[in-house]
């Protein structure tokens, strides 16, 4: 690649986004969030709280170089979904309609409808966070924007008011698809008693491939996210099977917004 492309070096932040946009042929690639409104009392503070996540994703960002600063900016999408018909749904609500639409999806990438802003890239070229990992704003989000305000009024101290605004964040992985091969009649008590043994062996697999345990309770799926470390959020999912390791430190005794530790 020529000098004006650099290769991002291995360990600097942002490097999925980087390499994406590095190779040849990525230039329909986006990184980011689709987000998913679910409150319209309030116009204005929306708004502004939209605001403020471009600002926490700038504040990221400006650590980069200025090469690297301004492309990563320039290909950054925040993907807004809004309706009135989705006021006040739940996270599980969201978790479904999202995971129903991206398998849905055409591999080819943009169709009529296909993406409310006309953004939907060829499937080689997808963002896997962008398109697992969608984001939530409901009431009780905005209303932390304005204890970030009332902080910030009242101690002057911005690093404080700053961790008070989040985000929630919802897990929409694919389902697994296992292969539905049928086996011959010698073959299964075979095969049943190699099935407690391959347990173990599945979930490590599982958690190597990024596929989270499957569980039944709705809450599971969805977490805080401290806006500050919206784009650390991207990152660091972007290891692969991070949701349950990520989440459970932050959701006992009681769901607190997700940081950077």
């Amino acid at each position: 690649m020529s000098s004006d492309n650099p290769y991002p070096p291995y360990g600097s932040s942002l490097r999925e986004a980087k390499l994406q946009l590095w190779r040849q042929g990525s230039g329909s690639y986006c990184w980011g969030f689709y987000v998913y409104r679910t409150t319209y009392d309030d116009q204005e503070l929306w708004e502004r709280y939209l605001t403020y996540i471009y600002q926490c994703i700038d504040n990221t960002l400006k650590f980069q170089s200025k090469f690297d600063r301004e492309r990563l900016r320039r290909h950054f999408r925040l993907t807004i979904i809004e309706d009135p018909s989705l006021a006040n749904v739940s996270p599980e609500y969201v978790r479904q309609k999202f995971m129903k639409w991206v398998s849905s999806l055409p591999p080819r990438g943009d169709q009529p409808g296909g993406d409310q802003q006309g953004e939907l890239p060829p499937e080689d070229h997808r963002d896997p966070i962008r398109f697992a990992y969608p984001l939530y704003v409901d009431s009780e989000c905005l209303n932390s924007l304005l204890a970030h305000d009332k902080e910030l009024e009242k101690t002057g101290y911005e690093f404080a008011a700053h961790r008070l605004v989040f985000i929630k964040a919802i897990n929409a992985e694919q389902p697994q698809v296992h292969s539905g091969a049928e086996v011959d009649d010698d073959d299964e008590d075979e095969e049943a008693d190699e099935s407690e043994k391959n347990d173990d062996e599945e979930k490590e697999d599982d958690e190597n491939n990024g596929h989270e345990e499957v569980t039944d309770d709705p809450g599971f799926y969805w977490m805080l996210v401290t806006c500050r470390y919206l784009g650390v959020y991207w990152e660091i999912m972007g290891l692969g099977g991070q949701w349950e390791r990520q989440s459970s430190s932050f959701r006992h005794p009681q769901k607190r917004p997700w940081k950077e530790i």
